[in-house]
This record gives structure tokens, sequence and C-alpha cells, in this order.
């Protein structure tokens, strides 16, 4: 709508000069002159309006009550940027977060289990090249009283996940390319966590007093993990004293993968 104002207004000036020409209210050479200025001054605004416009990235934020849930499984599939948990200080609330890019999020519900999966939006892949990643940040506060299963998917981001106050009975990460940091919270009962590293490293951080295994080996990575917490029970098996013994344990499975994993 604009472009036409322009452009309007620019043909009425010239229609103006023309008629001063034509009457010869305006000298020759000054005819020309302003002739030419009023194409390049055109020109310019009609470059104006088509420069480039800067990206400006929305953040929008997003909730959901826990209702009568028992039981939550979150599954977070993020594509770029910088995922961070932690858990929530309202204990009413399933989850409550922000999301710089928005977010493609479905919740179910079925008897007393709640599930939720996050999703980058298709629409942002055709923005990185005008956003820093940085910038792209989903911050997700989870609830810390009700049994959770977590599901991470990533893609060239990186994740930051402080579970140390929320009740985990299971975290599966499969990272891509994506850095990802977890602290595992002292379980209750017994959780599994299953790494499927990719190119990304991956650095676990195991609480003092928590009793738990490792299987498995990195692939073509490196495994960096404490002996003296976790010595060497048989051939790709690592175990902390007392493991067998105590109910409240961590069983850490490591899958195929190229990057490093480190556990302390």
């Amino acid at each position: 709508m604009r472009q036409r104002i322009y452009l309007a207004l620019f043909l009425i000036t010239l229609g103006v000069l023309t008629l001063l020409g034509n009457f010869g209210l305006l000298a020759s050479q000054a005819w020309i002159y302003l002739v030419g200025v009023a194409f390049i001054i055109g020109g310019l605004g009609l470059l104006w309006r088509a420069r480039p416009k800067p990206f400006v990235l929305a953040r929008v934020a997003a909730s959901a009550p826990l209702e009568n849930a028992t039981h939550a499984v979150l599954n977070f599939k993020h594509g770029a940027g910088i995922l961070k948990l932690r858990a929530d200080a309202d204990a009413s609330r399933l989850f409550a977060g922000t999301f710089d890019g928005n977010v493609v999020s479905k919740i179910t519900r079925t008897d007393d289990t709640v599930r939720v999966s996050f999703k980058t939006p298709p629409e942002i892949w055709n923005q990185l090249s005008k956003i820093k990643t940085s910038d792209l940040e989903w911050n997700v506060a989870l609830n810390p009283n009700v049994p959770l299963t977590l599901q991470y998917e990533g893609g060239a981001g990186r994740a930051q996940m402080d579970c140390s106050k929320l009740y985990l009975t299971a975290l599966d990460l499969q990272t891509g390319a994506s850095p990802t940091h977890v602290i595992l919270p002292l379980p209750r009962g017994v959780l599994r966590v299953v790494i499927h590293s990719g190119a990304g490293a991956v650095r676990v951080r195991v609480p003092a007093d928590a009793r738990a295994s490792i299987h498995g080996a990195p692939g073509l990575g490196l495994l960096d993990a404490d002996l003296k917490r976790f010595p060497e029970r048989a051939s790709g098996i690592l175990q902390s004293d007392g493991y067998a013994e105590s109910a409240d344990r961590i069983e850490i499975t490591i899958e195929h993968g190229i990057a490093p994993v480190e556990i302390r």
C-alpha cells in the first residue's frame, strides 16, 4: 500500500515539474536537473522500501495445569538454539515456559497419564540465517512432584537440563549434534537413563549420594567416567559400591555415538 502512495507522489511531482517546464516557469537547465533529482529520489525511495527487514524473534509463553495426572511423559524435539530445563516452583502446574521463535506443542491425557510433545516450528528453519541461535531459547520449568519420563531429541542446538529437583523416573537422550549437560536427581526407585550420543558431547552429573551403574561405551567416542566412584566390575560395566543392595539407584546405558560422554 505504501509503495503505491510513494509511486503516486513521485508521479505527481514529476507531472508538476513537467507542467512548470512547459509553461516556461522553469529554466531549461533547471528543468533537466529537477527531473533528474526526482528520478533519483524516487529510485532511492523504492530501494529503501525494498531493503531486507530485520527478523523479529517472537517469544511466546505456554503452560499447562497438572490436574489429576500422576505420571507425565515429556518429549522435546529441539532442533536449534538452547533448551533449559529446571524444576518449577508452582507444584500445581505440569510445566510453564517461554519459547523464542514459538513452539509446536501437543498435550494428551489418558486416565492419570499426561503426554506432552514440544517441537521446533518448521518456519524457524527458513529464518536461521537471520538470527543467532543463541537467541533462540526454550526455558521450561517442570513439575517437581509428579513422576516424569523425559525424552530429548536434539538437532543442532544445545541442552542444559537441571533435573536435580525433579521426580525423574526415565531419561532418554538422543543428542544429535547438540552438546548436552544433565544434572540428575537423587533416584526414587530405579532411574533409567539411556544415552544415544551423536556428534555432541554429553556431560552427566550424578548426585554424590546416589548409587549408579554405567553400561556400554559411546561407540567411536570416549567414555570419561569417575572410576573412583564407578569402578569397573566387568568388561563395559562400571558400578558404584552398594549399587546391588540399593533400591534407589541409577542405571545408565550408553548406546552408539561418536561424541565423548562424561559422567561424574
